[in-house]
């Protein structure tokens, strides 16, 4: 078994040097390096390294295809695909996960202010009724009203509703 070498500046200069030439060509130039070496190297070089994924992501139409960078529209930085989530259907989330957390702080952050205005049932326990309405959801499992609707419809904070239904979730089919 043949031990790998680091690669030195002035082999990186080389290759460089000589894109343009094929990789059989360099390699004869570098010892002890071989074309399929120089090739790799060169992606590294010229920045087009290769995503180490397990698999690609699928498109919409069943398509493979790699994500090495895209731009955020949220924060508008050129970003790695590590700075990005697989959606479960394949493909990737629009928005960096930067951007995604902020984004979701801020609007639970709005909403909980909201319903803190007009929430008056504070460290009460909860009544059958309420938790009917808190809990009901559709024949899908989605839930009939959004946490800011059952909290106002309830006189809680959206916090509260939030965790009545991960609490009693299960509790509720």
């Amino acid at each position: 078994m043949t031990r790998k070498r680091t690669w030195m500046p002035a082999e990186d200069q080389i290759i460089r040097e000589t894109m343009d030439l094929p990789a059989a060509t360099v390699a004869a130039r570098l010892p002890g390096r071989t074309p399929r070496s120089v090739s790799q190297r060169r992606a590294v070089v010229a920045g087009i390294i290769k995503p180490k994924l397990t698999k690609p992501a699928t498109t919409a139409r069943g398509r493979s295809h790699w994500l090495i960078a895209k731009t955020c529209p949220g924060c508008g930085q050129f970003l790695p695909v590590a700075a990005y989530s697989r959606r479960s259907r394949g493909g990737w989330d629009q928005w960096c996960t930067a951007c995604m957390r902020r984004t979701t702080r801020a609007h639970t952050d709005r909403e909980a202010a909201q319903t803190r205005e007009t929430a008056h049932r504070h460290y009460q326990l909860w009544t059958g009724s309420e938790l009917d309405t808190v809990l009901a959801q559709d024949a899908g499992g989605r839930w009939l009203h959004t946490t800011a609707d059952a909290a106002a419809l309830v006189g809680r904070t959206s916090a509260a509703v939030q965790h009545a239904r991960n609490t009693y979730r299960n509790a509720a089919t």
